[in-house]
Order: C-alpha cells, then structure tokens, then sequence
C-alpha cells in the first residue's frame, strides 16, 4: 500500500504588453480613478493597465491568463493575477491581489497588505509597515504510527498501536522555520495487566507509572531536535499520590497525616479498567484475602460478563471478583518541536527509530535468526531493563509489586514470506516473486521498519 507524496509546483508566467493578440486598455488619471481594462487572454497574454491615481484610487484590471496583472493606484487594489500569473503590487495604503491558481500573489505598498498566495501559490510579502500575505496550508493529522516492544519477562517482540498528533497550523513554507504542536496516546498492553491479575493476591485496580517517554523525531523533510512526549497528569485518576511510609498504603499530604511516620513523594497513579462482578449479596464479589497469598475466591458473586470474555478472564473473575477489560491508555503532554523546513518535498514524522541504542535490522544470513521472528529485513529490538534509560521510547509500571520494564522503538507489524521464511515483510511486495506475506497480525515476534508512506506526511509549500 504505498502513497506518493508529491511537492506543489509554482509556475510563474507573464506576457509582453505589446504581444500579439493583446487588448488592453490604458485610464488616465481623472478625479475617481478609473478602471484599467483587462489583460488579453491568448497563450502570450496581455498586460492589464494601471489604475488611476485620484484620492479615491482606482482598480486596476485583471491580468489574462499567464498574464500580469496592473497596479492599484494610491489606495487601490491591484488586480488578481490570472491562472499561473503574477498578482501586481499595491499602491500606498494599498492591497496587493491575491496569486491566482499557481501564482503568486504581489507584494503590498508601503502601509499595505500583501495578499494571500492562490491555490498552490506563495503568499506576497508586506510592504514597508504593511502584513505579509498567509504561507500556504496548515498540516493538521492524527494516525496509527506503531512502536515495536521487548519486555524483561520473555524473548517477545509485540508490536504496540502508538497513536501520534501533529499540528502545524500556519503551514511549512520552503527553507523557513516552522513549529507543530505534537501530541500522542501510548498504551500498556492488557496481555501484561492480565499476568498481574493472576498473582496479585486479590486483583490489580491501580497501577504505579513509573516513568513513561515517547520521542517525536522528523525523518525527513526538516531539521530540528527530537521531541520527547512524557505523561499529561491531568488525564490520570488519581494522578500523582503521596504515602506515609508508616502506616502502609496510608494517603497523605504533609508528614503530620502519618503516625510515627513521614509523608514520602508523590507517585504517578492510574485506575485500571476492569469489568467488576455482580454482586448477589452484600460483600458478594469481594475476594478473601486473608490467605494472600492465594486469596479465597469471591463467595456470592455473579461473573457471567466476564465469563463471557473466555480465558483468563472468567479465572480473574472467580478468584478476585472483577477481571482485567483493556489496556492502560497513558495520554501524553502536548510539547512543541521547532524545525527548519527544507527547499521542497514533504516532512514526515514519526516515533524514534535513528539513533535508538541496540536497534538493529537484521542482515542476510545473520544470526539474529537464533530468537523467534529476528528475520532478515526486520528489527532485533533493544532489551528492556527497569535500570536503563525509558528514552527515547519506553514505559516502567509497578503492577501490585510486579515491575514491568518496556523498551521500544517505531516498527510495524510484520511477517515472514511464504516460502523464503526467513525474509521478514510487511506487504507482498517485499517478498520474491509469487511469495505472499504471510503472518502479518499473528503472534510471531516479527517488528520490522516503518516505511514512509505509513508516516503523518505534512507538505512543503
């Protein structure tokens, strides 16, 4: 599935006053101003007169196509410039008209205001105390751009659906300087959650974030520093929480609220979703806990909803009376990235994968075929250790005293080819001919690159 991204063209053309099938009219400077006649509209195109130069100012005319259009007088408006044509510039106090299709648009006398750049065109710029004219469109986006995990626990490699925002409202303009507003939504997988609520005696309804980062980084297209997304704690329930070290598990704000103890730092919190029993009777699915660590099962509790969701959901349920319903969605804090555009084509952004340490694609006939789904073409993705750096893309949670390290990077979901099964793919054209892709969405450990059509894409203009 591959999309072309193809750069906008700006052509500019002009005509010679006196080329031939020109007709063009000429106003004299009477007391109103008067209006210019329009440029001519053969392939040489006319030029359109200027206006008059009375108070009031008059309008210039319009230039044909691929024509140029005259200038306003004093006050006036200058004339629209005609399909792949050049809009003429204002007149003092003046407004300069807008490029037409493929134009450009002129640029504003002194106290003016340029006008803005045609479909496909380049804005004009401000005269001397005037506004220059809008660069071209905004570039607003949000995708599925997904990150390949490991983990401390097994050899997995799991692909997770990372969601990314950019935003750049005023538009990339060639060669200059640009912001987006970038933003995501990253996940801590349910298959993780469903491990702790099996042996946390009495079920997991809160984790700890420890720490938690996913890096923006431009591929191509721009230059600028990579941008690292962190948690917005006004989107957790409850968020950061404070703890007396004694009594245990005791809330507090200030170190008078502890008995015989002190208030410890605050740490970052987060309610699980869980699907919660029916209770048949007061204290009905509440498990007993007496016995943790293997607590007694809920005594009067109804678990169908759950039962209904298959393994392991119906064991959850009947040893702790809810069980585990989705993943923990972490929302990220909007930060702003700052780059310089290059001359042409477009900018893409994505999550970090240059520069990510022991990331690697595997070569041809190496052994990374020695782990499950390290194929050749796709990733060997870095170990996850609790004590390693989270950047540029990893999540650390404390799951009821289990902590879970996860270390990543930008990848996608692969496969291997149906023959060669040692050539990992994403489509079958990365296969040889008449192999198909096969194991794209299975359990199979392959993660290999993400290319650049599944990138948010934002044009230079």
């Amino acid at each position: 599935m591959m999309r072309s991204f193809l750069g906008l063209s700006l052509v500019l053309s002009c005509c010679l006053a006196f080329g031939i099938g020109c007709d063009s009219g000429d106003n004299g400077p009477v007391a109103d101003g008067g209006t210019a006649g329009s440029g001519g509209t053969t392939p040489d195109g006319g030029m359109a007169g200027s206006g008059g130069t009375a108070g009031s100012g008059g309008t210039a005319g319009e230039g044909g196509t691929g024509g140029t259009a005259g200038e306003g007088g004093t006050g006036g408006t200058a004339g629209e410039g005609g399909t792949g044509g050049t809009a003429g510039e204002g007149g003092a106090g003046g407004m300069a008209g807008e490029g037409g299709a493929g134009g450009m648009a002129g640029a504003g006398g002194a106290g003016g205001m340029a006008g803005a750049g045609g479909a496909g065109g380049m804005a004009g710029e401000g005269g001397a105390g005037g506004t220059a004219g809008t660069p071209g469109m905004a570039c607003t986006e949000t995708k599925t751009v997904s990150v390949g995990c490991t983990n401390n626990v097994t050899e997995a490699q799991s692909p997770f659906p990372y969601e990314l925002t950019v935003d750049v409202p005023l538009g990339i303009s060639a060669g200059a300087a640009f912001s987006a507003n970038l933003d995501g939504v990253g996940f801590f997988p349910e298959f993780f959650l469903d491990a702790a609520q099996g042996v946390v005696c009495g079920g997991l309804r809160i984790a700890e974030l420890v720490d938690f980062v996913s890096t923006v980084q431009v591929r191509s297209g721009a230059t600028g520093a990579d941008v690292p997304l962190g948690i917005d704690l006004s989107s957790l329930d409850p968020g950061p929480t404070r703890f007396c070290n004694f009594p245990f598990n005791t809330t507090c704000t200030q170190n008078s609220d502890c008995t015989g103890g002190i208030c410890e730092p605050p740490v970052t919190l987060q309610t699980l979703p869980v699907l919660e029993g029916t209770p048949l009777s007061p204290g009905g699915c509440d498990a007993d806990t007496s016995a943790c660590p293997i607590p007694g099962p809920p005594t009067d509790c109804d678990c169908s909803a759950c039962d209904a969701l298959g393994a392991p959901k119906d064991a959850q349920c009947a040893d702790n009376g809810f069980c585990q319903n989705g993943s923990l969605v972490i929302q990220m804090q909007e930060q702003v990235g700052n780059y310089t555009a290059a001359a042409s084509g477009t900018v893409l952004f994505g999550w970090s994968d240059q520069g990510v340490p022991d990331l690697f694609i595997c070569p041809a006939g190496s052994d990374c075929g020695v782990l499950a789904g390290r194929v050749d073409g796709c990733y060997q993705l870095p170990p996850a250790s609790f004590s390693n750096d989270t950047a540029p893309i990893g999540i650390r949670v404390n799951a009821g005293g289990l902590a879970v390290p996860i270390q990543c990077a930008m990848a996608e979901d692969g496969g291997t080819c149906s023959t060669t099964a040692t050539q990992g793919c994403l489509v079958n054209g990365d296969c040889p001919g008449g192999e198909t892709c096969v194991g794209v969405g299975a359990d199979d450990d392959v993660v290999c690159p993400t290319p650049d059509e599944r990138l948010i894409a934002c044009p230079i203009n």
